[in-house]
């Protein structure tokens, strides 16, 4: 989807499935939000593969940092990842 504030807000937490669910920015490959299945927790996050080894690594809670922070955040951390630097470490 194309992430905008407003769209972030309104994502379903906890997701009606019971299982957490990612919603992935269309403009941002690797960026998108991690919503919980049980509570309201919804969670900005980061997933690319490093060296072969899927990484995921969580900015920040949506309600704490703003679309624009976290993509900044974010788009940073890929560019590590891409040169195979794991976020984590």
């Amino acid at each position: 989807m194309k992430m905008t504030q407003q769209k972030v807000k309104a994502l379903p937490a906890p997701d009606p499935s019971g299982k957490p669910h990612l919603h992935w920015d269309r403009d941002y490959k690797g960026f998108g939000v991690l919503c919980s299945g049980k509570s309201g927790s919804k969670s900005y996050i980061v997933q690319r593969a490093v060296r072969g080894k899927t990484i995921r690594v969580t900015i920040g809670p949506t309600n704490l940092h703003t679309l624009d922070n976290a993509r900044t955040d974010a788009m940073g951390m890929i560019r590590d990842m891409r040169k195979g630097v794991d976020p984590r470490k």
